[in-house]
């Protein structure tokens, strides 16, 4: 067990498969499922209004490093891409700069104690690694694209729901631990996502158990208020 001073969330522990990929084969692996879904997200993208680009994610070598290797799961971007310019490149190019974008923002390190989201999220990963280097760690978002940098629209989230690409980032990233920072307001999204999911807790703290994976551990995680 461990305590963390950080906001509320839900905490799902998973048992990670046997097989171990590489490094460099779960990038790999992660540009085919979004080369896969791009299409997809470029549909999403053209149906509503103001949406950034897609937040892709990027394994640094450090991850596979870590003695627990942790995903963390926010809302949304505040803003995503920048200048990239992504229109009319192929979709493996296209994924490729949003995967570099994902690279050179280093998980947030220089929004450490300027930012509520990556300040906590430092600290618990120090915690379950304290000896680990920096960035043995990855963030997902629950919504691949921002709404005029605040939360989509439920048709939006729903049409993100509905391309299983975060089901299937897990399993590629295979961690030993997933907490996830989404609040009340993305309940349905993960509803969504799995069907098999049972929760234990309350509003503020939820542990929970899906995708055919066993709880290993329990966590408490309180409101810094």
């Amino acid at each position: 067990r461990f305590t963390s001073r950080v906001g509320g969330g839900s905490a799902f522990f998973v048992r990670p498969h046997m097989t171990t990929l590489a490094i460099s084969r779960r990038n790999q692996a992660l540009k085919e499922l979004y080369c896969h879904n791009w299409t997809a997200l470029c549909g999403i993208a053209s149906r509503y209004q103001n949406l950034s680009k897609p937040y892709l994610a990027w394994i640094h070598p450090d991850y596979e490093q870590a003695d627990i290797r942790l995903v963390v799961v926010g809302k949304e971007t505040n803003g995503w891409g920048g200048e990239d310019q992504i229109v009319g490149l192929t979709p493996e190019d296209a994924v490729a700069v949003m995967m570099k974008r994902y690279q050179e923002f280093q998980l947030g390190v220089d929004y450490s104690g300027k930012a509520a989201f990556w300040t906590p999220v430092h600290e618990l990963y120090r915690r379950l690694n304290p000896h680990g280097s920096t960035f043995g760690f990855v963030a997902l978002n629950a919504s691949k694209m921002d709404q005029d940098q605040k939360t989509p629209n439920a048709d939006v989230r729903e049409a993100m729901v509905s391309t299983e690409l975060f089901r299937e980032e897990l399993r590629i990233l295979e961690p030993h631990v997933v907490v996830f920072f989404t609040g009340p307001n993305y309940e349905s999204w993960l509803d969504g996502c799995f069907a098999d999911l049972k929760r234990t807790g309350d509003k503020w703290l939820s542990r929970l158990d899906a995708m055919g994976f066993r709880s290993t551990a329990s966590a408490h995680i309180t409101r810094n208020t």
